[in-house]
């Protein structure tokens, strides 16, 4: 005889777990501003990308995501490049690094939410991570926040350089060493000193120069290489130095990101 199976009636349980998986979708990412600029009482700055649309108001910056992204880790990934461009731009601005964004929260929203009385817990994450070193060298009182680049990428090459160039500031580097590092860097990128001239429209003259300086000034107990023509450096030619490196580095970063400087010669820096 067959056995007849009694259907139990189905309880509501409102602590039940949904089967099918959600539809996760971060809305916004939120970042601090840390900076060692003075700000005062600046209005609102709008940012808007294909990717977000972006406000940042009394130190914070939300960025209310255009695309899908199931998790904020991914979206991070995609966002952040954009503040690291953001960050070096104003470094190379300044001449030091001004500000840096520190992630604070996110919302995450479940595009496919669960029937009444299925538990599932999803809301906003936060945490706080260390933003990019800030190196105090003087204090910048401004009364609007620097607008983001439209035209610059801190590709690896531009952060090399300006590493190079910011180990000099901090006196863990001789001028000269550090020119020639960055000369080298870029020859070595571009595969030599005439396709540097070519590719960040930079005169020879003036890549020669640098050259020249970096090689043969200094004093015996720290200039680079020890030659014949070595000799002491002026303070024009230091100024000199002072000045181009960070111009190659803005250009390294314009190209990276298609647009094209105008031709840098030794007219626009500074007198020798």
């Amino acid at each position: 005889m067959e056995s007849i199976r009694h259907k139990k009636s189905e309880t509501f349980n409102p602590y039940r777990l949904r089967w099918n998986m959600p539809d996760l979708h971060v809305e916004w990412l939120e970042y601090e501003l840390t900076s060692n600029c003075e700000f005062s009482d600046p209005p609102p700055l709008d940012w808007d990308t294909p990717l977000f649309a972006a406000t940042l108001d009394r130190g914070i910056l939300r960025l209310n995501l255009k695309d899908h992204f199931a998790t904020e880790d991914a979206a991070r990934l995609v966002v952040e490049p954009f503040l690291k461009d953001w960050e070096f731009h104003i470094a190379l601005r300044f001449g030091q690094r001004g500000i840096g964004f520190a992630f604070k929260n996110s919302r995450t929203v479940d595009r496919d939410p669960p029937q009444p009385g299925v538990a599932m817990i999803i809301g906003a994450g936060a945490s706080i991570l260390c933003a990019a070193s800030i190196t105090a060298v003087g204090t910048v009182t401004l009364k609007s926040y620097p607008p983001p680049p439209s035209n610059f990428r801190a590709t690896p090459d531009v952060i090399d350089l300006w590493t190079q160039f910011e180990q000099y500031q901090k006196q863990r580097e001789q001028l000269a060493k550090m020119c020639y590092a960055c000369l080298s860097l870029l020859e070595d990128a571009h595969g030599g000193r005439r396709a540097v001239s070519k590719a960040l429209s930079v005169d020879f003259e003036v890549l020669d120069r640098l050259g020249e300086l970096s090689t043969n000034r200094g004093k015996r107990s720290n200039a680079r290489k020890v030659t014949r023509d070595l000799r002491p450096m002026t303070g024009k030619e230091s100024r000199w130095l002072e000045a181009i490196i960070p111009e190659l580095i803005l250009r390294t970063g314009q190209i990276a990101a298609g647009y094209s400087p105008a031709w840098l010669t030794m007219k626009q820096l500074p007198p020798l």
